[in-house]
């Protein structure tokens, strides 16, 4: 993994973080290199571009929940034109998607850069999100991890054709026989070219628990 420092011009900064949630009604600079923000907040193109300007972010994120459905007044397309990229989720997944995009070095293993989500959101644009909040680890380890996979490969759409898909581990201690299983089980079932499938591990926050999210857009 190559280090932010290279791509993210105020990764040295005090206080930085990979990525933050920032509310419109709060004056926060704190230095990131993917601003979030909910399009349903009351965000137009100049704050956006002013957070941007503060935070010196590489990319703004726009998280669309079901309550902005159906709303389309100018402050809100300029918004949705005004973002780098758009994740499409539930209200109560909103954390989770800033969680999913703030992986770090300290996270162990597996560890995109901050290019390579740049990058990602650059190709596509609009994803959506699945998650499976991260459940006690019962038995065994393997049973556990297999239980979570399979969760996680439900919830996606079937067929399983996708343009680009990032897949987050959630889950303390990550064990390279973890990885290896993960691949293995998604790539069997799962339609989508190498140089657009993206493997990450985030801390989980609670000890023997293990999760999935997965950031990601059809083909059309």
């Amino acid at each position: 993994m190559i280090s932010d420092q290279i791509y993210v011009s105020n990764s040295q900064d005090q206080g930085y973080v990979r990525a933050k949630l920032y509310k419109p009604d709060i004056i926060d600079d704190t230095p990131c290199a993917f601003a979030c923000v909910i399009i349903d907040e009351q965000w137009n193109e100049n704050s956006l571009l002013d957070l941007k300007d503060k935070t010196g972010c590489v990319s703004l994120i726009g998280i669309l929940t079901d309550s902005g459905k159906g709303d389309t007044n100018n402050t809100y397309l300029e918004a949705l034109n005004t973002v780098d990229g758009i994740v499409k989720c539930q209200p109560d997944e909103v954390q989770a998607v800033v969680e999913s995009l703030n992986s770090k070095p300290s996270n162990g293993l597996l560890v995109l850069d901050a290019f390579d989500i740049k990058s990602l959101f650059e190709k596509e644009g609009i994803f959506e999100f699945a998650q499976i909040d991260p459940i006690k680890i019962e038995s065994t380890r393997e049973k556990t991890l297999k239980v979570v996979v399979e969760k996680i490969i439900e919830k996606l759409p079937q067929p399983a054709y996708f343009s680009s898909i990032l897949l987050d581990f959630n889950a303390q201690d990550v064990l390279i026989e973890d990885l290896g299983y993960i691949c293995e089980m998604i790539e069997s079932i799962l339609s989508v070219d190498d140089p657009n499938l993206f493997y990450q591990a985030t801390h989980a926050n609670k000890p023997d628990h293990m999760g999935f999210r997965v950031i990601y857009s059809q083909s059309h």
